[in-house]
This record gives structure tokens, sequence and C-alpha cells, in this order.
């Protein structure tokens, strides 16, 4: 009997009870190239750097059924998304990341390498208004194929080659909606844009918490504890 539970506690370790994320770090730096509204303080020409991070163990999961597009979302979560910009982002967060390996973008051209990662949050004042406020960075890559899988395991991109950047983008954005008099909603944007000069991206595979496999480690260890007395 007990070679018995020797042999399940043994079978145990081959079991795959733990689950792998994937965790993308991004650094960028560039040029604001185009404002509107107040510009949210930026004026024309001003460089910018920042480092922004994507958890996708913190998403629901993947909302694309096509085998070469991801989407992962996360509404509530401030974790899924998390970025050092100067720009306050409070609220009730919602993040967003997409992903295409070689597939047409909605409205933009032929296939593209497509990557783009959102960092927002929705919030309201004391009169009814909304507000949107956010950090958002589109990646469009051309060139080579830089994404192959749309998990993005293994992803190790760092250039500042204008032709291999292509026509990539970043905003800083916060959006307020107002109902007028009218009853109408009306949205005004303060917005400012920047062009890339450099980016790194990494993506790294991290195990995720193995509770389980260390739950059923101490049931085996009691079974067995209590076959040798």
């Amino acid at each position: 009997m007990l070679k018995a539970y020797c042999f399940l506690f043994a079978s145990f370790f081959l079991l795959p009870v733990s689950a792998t994320a994937t965790v993308i770090n991004v650094e960028y730096s560039g040029r604001i190239t185009w404002l509107q509204g107040t510009g949210l303080g930026y004026s024309m020409g001003d460089t910018i750097s920042g480092n922004l991070s994507v958890d996708t163990s913190k998403s629901a999961g993947d909302s694309f059924p096509d085998a070469d597009k991801a989407r992962y979302g996360s509404i509530g979560d401030a974790t899924f998304v998390t970025n050092d910009s100067s720009l306050l982002i409070d609220g009730y967060p919602v993040d967003s990341l997409e992903i295409y390996d070689d597939s047409r973008i909605p409205y933009i051209g032929p296939p593209e390498d497509y990557l783009a990662i959102v960092d927002g949050a929705v919030s309201n004042d004391s009169t009814g208004a909304s507000f949107f406020k956010s950090l958002q960075l589109y990646f469009i890559f051309q060139g080579e194929d830089w994404v192959t899988q749309d998990l993005l395991s293994g992803m190790n991109i760092s250039t500042s080659e204008p032709v291999f950047i292509g026509p990539s983008f970043g905003l800083f954005l916060v959006s307020k909606t107002i109902q007028n008099s009218f009853g109408e909603y009306d949205t005004v944007s303060d917005i400012a844009g920047f062009d890339f000069d450099s980016i790194k991206i990494q993506s790294v595979n991290v195990n995720e918490s193995g509770s389980l496999a260390l739950l059923l480690l101490g049931i085996f260890g009691l079974i067995i504890k209590r076959r040798l007395h």
C-alpha cells in the first residue's frame, strides 16, 4: 500500500498544476509631435520617455477567436497594465492589449504586425461629468516579422530605426464628457501625441502561483506519515 501512495506522490510532480503568464515590458522615448486642446501642459518638440508593463495573468483572457489576433482586457484591475508616466490615471481601471500577427488591422492597409496597449481609467466628478484618462501606445512594425505568435511569448525588440518603427505612435489623453442643456452629450479631449525615437519591448514567461501543488503536497505528506506509524 505504501508503494502505491509513493507512486501517486511521484506522479503528482509530473502534472501541470501551475500555469504560465506572459509579462510584457515596454521602454520608450520620443518627441511630442501633435497637440489638441490644452495639450496637457506639453509643447511641440518636448522629449518624453517612460516604462510600461502588461501582466496577461490579470486579464480576462483572449476575446478574439482568430489564430492571428488576440485581445486581452481587464476591467477593474489596475495591475493589468501599469506605467510610470506623469499623467495621473486615477479612477476605475479600463486596460487593454491588442495583438495582430501579420493580420489586417481594421481600416489600416495591408497585413501588419501590430501591438496596441492602453492603460486607462474612467471617473466622474460632482457635476456629473465623466472622464477618461489614458496612456496609449500603438506599434505598427514594418520590414520584419516582429510578432510570431499572438501570445507574444519570447518577444525581444529593441530599435531606434525609423524604417522599422514605421508609423508607430503614442499619446496621453484626457477626455471629458458632459450633458448639455439639450440633453445631448458633448466630449472634449486634451491630447499630447508623440512619435517614438526608440522602443524596447520584451516579454517573459512567469509561473503563476502553485498553491494547488502545495495543498496536494501537504495531503500526500499526511497520508504517508500515517502509513509509516
